[in-house]
């Protein structure tokens, strides 16, 4: 029996939930997640059926239903804002050996993953006229909160003291969290826009935001602005709860330049963003950053090298607890899963690797 897994994401509007979706099996295919070469991750689109069925179907040529590859495809044309709740499906195969440390054992997890608009679940209406939502489409994302095994809570990295959707967000957290013993059993917090505070650091920028410190930094500044993270906090102290979190970037960074993918220069009525290159040459530049960490990490229940937990990014308020924690067993057990396991030891290898792999084969 193949394991499931229901992952919603929520966020407010213009966060880039849809941008992180449609960048997923991209970021996979082009190694530019934060996962070791180890875990021997891939990921493909599915439809439906695979899905409720369980059993693998062999192509040749990608997936059946076509509705992910056209979402795909749309990032690189258009910006997509998502005005209903919708579902993809993936499978994704994962050697256990990145985790465990021991022999090889290649595991398959289906994925359903839950988007809708930004303001079914945040709601920003300051001032406005009453808004009255798809009760359909509300209530299929409330029915997918209360199944999903995980919540992606999608944040972009602005200035959350004055940021007008911190109120509903923290109201959204406090009711997902609320009681202990039902889902989800972890959320990821994805910061997005992590580009964007590089754009000084010229052909630096892919290298400074590949350092775990600084990721740390940005992720521990987020969260000191405002309180609205006391109950994840609170929620990751309970038995078989976790909360990670993490940065990305679905624009990322120019290949083999170092720089933030971001064109600002792009001719546009109004003030836009764009990426580097014209539309047919994009894929030559563009490598995005993470932005598969936060549906893996869901998945699996193991954090990639830029994804953080509260101990990790907080260690001197969890002292006495990991002096109790149980140490990271090198040597498998029969019964080992992808699940509640220690963070292994970094391997020093992971960001040169990463740099070799971004800087090879520079465009012309």
């Amino acid at each position: 029996m193949v394991d499931k897994c229901t992952i919603c994401l929520v966020g407010p509007k213009s966060a880039g939930k849809s941008s992180l979706l449609q960048t997923l099996v991209d970021c996979v295919e082009l190694a530019g997640h934060g996962f070791s070469n180890d875990y021997g991750i891939s990921l493909r689109d599915i439809d439906e059926a695979e899905y409720s069925d369980g059993q693998a179907v062999s192509r040749i040529l990608g997936g059946s239903s076509g509705n992910y590859r056209d979402y795909r495809s749309d990032f690189f044309h258009v910006q997509v804002q998502t005005d209903s709740t919708i579902e993809f499906y993936f499978r994704l195969t994962v050697d256990v050996a990145g985790a465990t440390r021991g022999a090889s054992q290649r595991i398959s997890k289906l994925l359903r993953v839950v988007d809708s608009a930004g303001e079914y679940a945040v709601v920003e209406n300051y001032g406005g006229g009453r808004i009255d939502n798809p009760t359909e489409s509300v209530n299929k994302l409330n029915d997918a909160l209360m199944e999903a095994e995980a919540t992606i809570i999608v944040i972009p990295l602005v200035d959350m003291e004055k940021a007008t959707f911190v109120g509903p967000l923290t109201n959204l957290i406090a009711q997902l969290v609320k009681s202990s013993d039902q889902k989800p059993s972890r959320i990821v917090v994805a910061f997005t826009q992590y580009e964007k505070l590089f754009v000084r650091a010229g052909r630096d920028a892919f290298a400074a935001a590949c350092q775990p410190k600084v990721a740390e930094e940005v992720i521990r500044r987020a969260l000191g602005q405002g309180q609205w993270a006391q109950d994840l906090r609170r929620f990751a102290q309970r038995p078989n709860k976790q909360v990670y979190l993490t940065v990305t970037s679905s624009y990322g960074f120019a290949r083999g330049l170092g720089i933030p993918n971001i064109d600002p220069h792009y001719p546009a009525e109004m003030p836009s963003e764009q990426l580097i290159g014209k539309p047919d040459d994009i894929a030559a530049y563009w490598r995005p950053f993470l932005t598969a960490d936060p549906f893996i990490t869901a998945a699996i229940d193991h954090p990639g090298e830029l994804t953080f937990t509260f101990e990790d990014l907080f260690p001197e308020e969890h002292g006495e607890l990991e002096e109790e924690q149980e140490v990271y067993e090198p040597e498998p057990r029969p019964d080992a899963a992808l699940v509640n396991l220690s963070r292994p030891p970094s391997k020093n290898g992971w960001l040169k690797d990463k740099l070799n792999w971004f800087n090879r084969n520079r465009p012309e």
